[in-house]
């Protein structure tokens, strides 16, 4: 399992640093996917840092009714705490 962590780690550094910066649809959706990585493993308090950082993305791309966050915040209501 420790292969997934490493391999989102290296994925969020690529496209934050060197393809896009923090502000991109793109971000949210490595975000967003990186959490359901998480999920899977049940690491559930990264997989909702993930979430929320992809929520937080969405929110101020593409507004509060956008289908996207609305998939997020399901996924993140959905996780246990």
């Amino acid at each position: 399992m420790k292969w997934i962590k490493h391999l989102t780690a290296m994925t969020r550094h690529y496209l934050i640093e060197y393809k896009y910066r923090e502000n991109h649809p793109d971000v949210a959706d490595t975000y967003f996917n990186m959490g359901l990585d998480h999920e899977i493993i049940k690491d559930y308090d990264a997989a909702h840092r993930c979430m929320s950082k992809a929520l937080e993305i969405q929110r101020g791309l593409l507004g509060e009714e956008h289908p996207e966050v609305q998939r997020t915040l399901r996924v993140i209501n959905s996780m246990p705490y």
